[in-house]
């Protein structure tokens, strides 16, 4: 089935419309460009620590050392004007003009932070649910800890569809959290003509779940 790639940056705003508590708030710092002059309409920028990655359609962004955390404004905007217009070889061995960064406010990490991993794929014979709670850059390493749920075709599923596997993964207290997040993130999935939707990693801060990487 056709496919066709979107920018993090889309696909996060899209996001904001359907989960609960996810506000979205991102920037996009393109060619010619100053993340600075963007503070005025984003006042966030100035007040919170941020994280900045390239927005190009490809992943691996932390193991490619292309990855800002935990800056504020002005180091980031410095980090940004150092790689914009750089050509880049990455670990895949594709090599491409760096142009475009996303920006968005940083997660706070605890020692207990869980990263999780979640992908919806379309398919003929039904939906297929992929959930981790061993997700971020070793997921493909420990992919053995999937679990894949099926979602026949024409079923719109409630919570009950996750709800085993989301019990067998996480703790109470975050079950519920979870749980309405898959709920909302499938009927997103299905109401927008999606045929592929990974976020790897998802973690639950603050009482509700924040899409790290889309």
């Amino acid at each position: 089935m056709a496919r066709k790639g979107i920018r993090e940056y889309d696909a996060k705003r899209m996001l904001a419309t359907a989960i609960s508590g996810y506000d979205g708030r991102s920037v996009i710092v393109g060619p010619r460009e100053d993340l600075r002059s963007k503070a005025e309409a984003n006042p966030w920028l100035k007040t919170e620590k941020l994280v900045a990655k390239p927005d190009q359609l490809f992943g691996k962004r932390g193991k490619n050392n292309l990855l800002s955390l935990n800056k504020d404004l002005e180091d980031t905007a410095v980090w940004i004007d150092g790689l914009m217009g750089v050509e880049k070889t990455l670990m895949s061995g594709i090599t491409g003009t760096l142009d475009h960064f996303l920006v968005e406010p940083f997660t706070p990490f605890t020692s207990d932070t869980v990263e999780n991993y979640v992908a919806f794929v379309l398919g003929v014979d039904g939906d297929t649910v992929y959930l981790s709670n061993m997700g971020g850059v070793e997921v493909e390493e420990n992919w053995d800890n999937v679990k894949e749920i099926k979602l026949p075709v024409l079923v719109d599923a409630d919570k009950s569809a996750f709800e085993a596997t989301v019990n067998e993964l996480y703790p109470e207290a975050h079950r519920e959290i979870i749980l309405t997040f898959l709920t909302e993130l499938y009927g997103h999935f299905k109401d927008n003509g999606y045929t592929y939707l990974e976020i790897n990693p998802f973690v639950v801060s603050a009482g509700k779940v924040v899409p790290l990487d889309t």
